[in-house]
């Protein structure tokens, strides 16, 4: 992996010390690293190369441990100049969530080191000597940690990258609202709906628990309601598919597994137009679709898997409606359903099963998130490469798009 972070030796001026580390240079670049956020807009890259600059004021006056420290001083110069590239030669960085959040974290970590190097700074004995080693040791292994991730297959490409992926998805979302705006009852057909409708991966791990949990709910009851409730991006839609693709639920609802991407369905009646055009329920001209919704449910005696994905368009913008439609469906007792959502509860009056022990779905485990990582980069000799990869997966807080989006 090629470092970015390696420097040629720059020559003596007469404010160096021995160590070859140039204070002036060091508070220049830093300057600029804070001149490149400030007109950026970029707030956090401001505040943290100001507060390396602190960092720097603070490790040049030191009577003790100065030597010691000054690693620590060139690290978050390197750090901060790449950083700054990184704003620089990217496009849409601000729109780069994952990088955005690691900006901001390396700001607030770099309060945190500069705070204890003043205490260092200011001590009057030598009482402190083992304390501050372990102090200074665990600062140097911070700044290691985010220059592991900035470093990551060549930083500038890498970030560039993902904030295109992200610029990407923020696009595909507008062209799915402006589907739902454009399109009105009529129009909405079973060709819109199936082209957003996503297949079950087949990376998938760290999940099989909650696959388990949610088969046996929706098996072992006449009629289950299954709600998948976490943060955007943390994997609910692709459990929701793996438990569709459970052979035991497959024995129980045949074919009659619907899958709606409610996206596109933000109120009552485009919710009421999906579930007519995925259960393939014809309706002719005058004719109401409630009515013929309620006929196909008294007459289908069927059991019926209901899949409604991204379900916190349709309730936030029309609840009364869509409690209206949910209540309708839970009243088939043939119906079972799942939702998945953002949130902290199920929608509606139904009563329903939140997957998992928690109010809402974890991140992955260290070790899945490894899995993960290595199984999308095509790479498996990166789970062997140990701190550097898991220091990466544990900035992005295990969570699985973000790291689909930098493997």
């Amino acid at each position: 992996m090629p470092n970015i972070f390696s420097r040629q030796p720059k020559p003596k001026q007469k404010d160096a010390i021995p160590s070859g580390f140039d204070w002036s240079h060091a508070k220049t670049a830093l300057s600029l690293a804070a001149s490149v956020g400030k007109a950026a807009g970029i707030s956090h890259l401001e505040g943290a190369a100001e507060i390396a600059i602190k960092i720097i004021e603070i490790v040049e006056t030191m009577k003790r441990n100065k030597e010691e420290c000054i690693s620590i001083a060139r690290d978050i110069t390197d750090l901060l100049d790449v950083i700054k590239d990184i704003m620089e030669r990217g496009r849409n960085v601000k729109q780069n969530e994952i990088l955005m959040k690691n900006v901001q974290k390396l700001e607030s970590d770099l309060g945190i080191i500069k705070t204890k190097l003043v205490k260092i700074s200011n001590r009057k004995t030598k009482f402190h000597v083992t304390s501050d080693a372990e102090i200074i040791k665990e600062c140097k292994g911070k700044i290691r940690d985010y220059m592991e991730i900035f470093n990551t297959k060549a930083s500038v490409n890498i970030w560039q990258n993902t904030g295109e992926i992200l610029k990407g998805q923020e696009d595909l979302k507008e062209a799915m609202a402006h589907i739902a705006k454009t399109h009105d009852q009529s129009n909405i057909t079973y060709d819109d709906l199936e082209r957003i409708t996503p297949t079950a991966s087949p990376v998938f791990f760290g999940r099989e628990e909650l696959v388990a949990e949610g088969v046996d709910h929706l098996v072992n009851n006449s009629q289950a309601f299954l709600a998948i409730l976490g943060a955007g991006g943390i994997g609910k839609t692709s459990i929701a598919l793996h438990i569709n693709n459970a052979p035991q639920v497959k024995t129980k609802y045949g074919k009659a597994s619907y899958f709606l991407p409610c996206e596109v369905l933000p109120d009552a009646k485009l919710l009421l137009q999906g579930l007519i055009q995925r259960l393939g329920i014809e309706v002719g001209q005058g004719e109401s679709q409630h009515k013929k919704l309620e006929d196909y449910f008294r007459f289908n005696t069927q059991s019926i898997l209901l899949i409604l994905d991204n379900f916190e368009t349709p309730w936030n913008h029309d609840p009364l409606g869509i409690e209206n439609i949910l209540g309708k469906l839970a009243s088939f007792v043939q119906s079972s359903m799942i939702v998945t959502m953002r949130g902290l509860n199920g929608p509606g009056p139904v009563e329903w099963k939140t997957l998992g022990l928690e109010d809402s779905i974890p991140p992955l485990t260290p070790e899945s998130a490894s899995e993960v990582f290595s199984a999308i980069s095509g790479k498996q000799e990166l789970k062997k490469t140990g701190d550097s990869i898991q220091a990466i997966l544990k900035n992005l807080d295990y969570v699985p798009l973000a790291i689909t989006l930098i493997a």
